[in-house]
């Protein structure tokens, strides 16, 4: 499945006006809008992260998670996810702590949900 993107010009102003929810690895940037369009994602892995493959293995990680809750963010959510830096942890269980922090990030995040806003189900 892929997420509707995010333009240049629409993450700018998720990057400046968007509420911001951060965890040791990650920091979610999100913007609530008024549209009935679909939630449209950006994920983004810092280098800090390491080489390509290292990156590209963090998003699909990322990528994958969000699928399974895709359904639960609000129409016109606008999401930029940045990987801050890769953990230290060996390899086998980076997956167990990026989802541990998505998880966090997502119970902060559905508290700020604003009220009245309709859940793509």
């Amino acid at each position: 499945m892929k997420f509707p993107v995010l333009k240049n010009k629409e993450i700018r102003e998720v990057k400046r006006k968007g509420k911001k929810f951060s965890s040791l690895h990650l920091e979610w940037r999100v913007l609530f809008t008024h549209s009935s369009y679909p939630p449209r994602i950006v994920i983004n892995a810092h280098r800090h992260c390491g080489k390509a493959v290292r990156r590209n293995y963090l998003r699909r990680i990322v990528r994958e998670w969000i699928k399974g809750r895709y359904s639960h963010f609000p129409s016109g959510t606008h999401l930029f996810v940045r990987i801050i830096s890769s953990p230290p942890s060996p390899k086998e269980k980076w997956r167990e702590e990026i989802e541990r922090e998505l998880e966090e990030i997502w119970e902060r995040f559905k508290e700020e949900i604003p009220r009245g806003t309709q859940c793509r189900e």
